[in-house]
C-alpha cells in the first residue's frame, strides 16, 4: 500500500478500515499520480496523519503552511524526518528541535554511532543531535565524512571551519555550496 496505493483496492476488508493503511493508500496514490488537490486543499488533518508515513510531505504543501510553526512542530513530532522539507527557519527553531528529541529515546539522542548512522541517512538528523554531540568538532568532521551533505545543518561555526568544509567538498563537490560565504 506504502508504495502502490491502488494496492487498497484489493485488500481483506479489515485493512481498508484501518485508517493508517487508508492514509498510507491515499499518500501513494497521490504521489504516483502526481494529483496533489488534497494536500494543497491545506487539509492539516490528512496532512498531519500523513506525515507520520511520509517524510516528502510538507514538500506538497502551500507556503503559507510551510511557514505555520505549530503545524510544522506537530509534524515534526510524528516524523521528525519531515524537517529536511521545512523552512530552513523552522529547521533551526531551537523549540521544535527541544520538541522533536523528546519524541526519540534519549538514550539514542546521546549515542555517537546512532547520530552517525541517521546522519548518513538523513542529513538533517544533525539538527537533533544532543548539544554535546552538534558541537563536538570531532563529531561533526565524522558526520560531515559519513555524509558531506550534513553540512548544511552544522552550527556556523563548523560551516566556517576551512577543515570541515574540505572534508565536504572532497567528497562531494555540492557541499560546499552549504560553507559559510566567505570560505567562497
Amino acid at each position: 500500500v506504502t508504495n502502490n496505493g491502488s494496492a487498497i483496492v484489493y485488500a481483506n476488508p479489515s485493512l481498508k478500515e484501518d485508517r493508517e493503511d487508508v492514509v498510507r493508500a491515499k499518500a501513494s496514490l497521490l504521489r504516483l499520480r502526481g494529483c496533489f488537490s488534497d494536500i494543497r486543499s491545506n487539509n492539516k488533518t490528512f496532512l498531519l496523519e500523513a506525515a507520520e508515513y511520509i517524510d516528502w510531505i510538507l514538500s506538497c504543501a502551500d507556503k503559507e503552511l510551510k511557514n505555520d510553526r505549530e503545524f510544522v512542530l506537530e509534524a515534526a513530532k510524528k516524523n521528525w524526518r519531515v524537517l529536511k522539507y521545512a523552512t530552513a527557519e523552522s529547521k533551526h527553531d531551537r523549540e521544535i528541535q527541544r520538541a522533536v528529541r523528546n519524541c526519540i529515546d534519549s538514550e539514542l539522542m546521546h549515542s555517537r554511532e546512532y547520530a552517525l548512522a541517521q546522519i548518513k541517512e538523513h542529513p538533517c538528523f544533525l539538527l537533533l543531535v544532543d548539544d554535546e554531540l552538534a558541537l563536538d568538532r570531532s563529531f561533526i568532521l565524522d558526520a560531515i565524512a559519513a555524509q558531506p551533505f550534513a553540512l548544511e545543518y552544522a552550527d556556523a561555526e563548523f560551516r566556517a571551519d576551512k577543515k570541515i568544509v574540505s572534508v565536504a567538498a572532497a567528497i562531494d563537490d555540492d557541499a560546499f555550496t552549504f560553507a559559510d560565504p566567505a570560505l567562497k
